[in-house]
C-alpha cells in the first residue's frame, strides 16, 4: 500500500476493502462491536445483525462518498432496513455518522488556520475531513492525490494533517484539521 489513502485504478479489490475499512472503523473489530452494540440498543426492532449491516453499508458510504447528505443517507437507512420510521431513521443517521457533524475555524492552510471538526465519532470526523478537502480541492484522484496524512500532537490540541498535491500543477500542499473533538472516540 502506497501512503496515499487513494486506491490506485490497478489496485487489488481486497487492498482496497482494507483501506476502505480502516478508513470506516479506524478502532478495528473493537469499534465495529461496540458501534452494532449502540445501534441494536437505540433501536431494538433491529437485530444485531441487522444493525451491523446497516452500519457497515452507511459507514463505507461515508468514506467512499463523503459528500452524501444527511437526506440521502436518510433515504439508504430507511430503504436498507425497509421497518424503521423516519424518526427512528434519523435516529440512527445521527448513532452512525454523529449527526450534528460541523466544521469552523479557518481555511485549513496552517496550524493557526486549522479546520476545526466538530464530530462525536471517528467515523464522522474522518468522513468531514475528507469532504473538506474534496470542497476544496476538486475530486479526489482526479483534481489531487493524498501523499501523507499524519497526526500532530502539539500542546493545544490534535491535529490531522493531510499533505496533498495538486495534479493540475503539481504543487503540494498541507491541510490542517483539528480533531480535538474526536480523537479516539469510536
Amino acid at each position: 500500500m502506497n501512503q496515499s489513502n487513494t486506491p490506485s485504478p490497478n489496485t487489488p479489490p481486497a487492498v482496497m476493502a482494507k483501506k476502505i475499512m480502516f478508513l470506516a472503523f479506524p478502532g478495528g473489530l473493537e469499534q465495529v462491536e461496540v458501534e452494532i452494540n449502540q445501534l441494536h440498543d437505540l433501536l431494538p426492532k433491529l437485530t444485531k445483525e441487522e444493525s451491523g449491516r446497516l452500519l457497515f453499508l452507511i459507514k463505507v458510504q461515508q468514506v467512499t462518498a463523503p459528500n452524501s447528505t444527511e437526506d440521502q443517507i436518510l433515504k439508504m437507512i430507511l430503504k436498507i432496513t425497509n421497518k424503521l420510521t423516519e424518526e427512528e431513521a434519523h435516529e440512527a443517521y445521527v448513532s452512525i455518522t454523529g449527526g450534528g457533524t460541523t466544521m469552523t475555524g479557518g481555511d485549513g492552510s496552517s496550524m493557526e488556520n486549522a479546520v476545526i471538526i466538530n464530530a462525536n465519532s471517528s467515523g464522522a470526523g474522518i468522513a468531514m475531513e475528507h469532504a473538506h478537502l474534496n470542497r476544496m480541492l476538486g475530486r479526489r484522484g482526479e483534481d489531487y492525490t493524498i501523499e501523507m496524512q499524519r497526526p500532530e500532537f502539539l500542546p493545544d490540541g490534535v491535529y490531522d494533517v493531510f499533505t496533498v498535491t495538486l495534479l493540475k500543477d503539481g504543487m503540494k500542499r498541507d491541510c490542517w484539521f483539528n480533531i480535538n473533538s474526536f480523537f479516539g472516540k469510536f
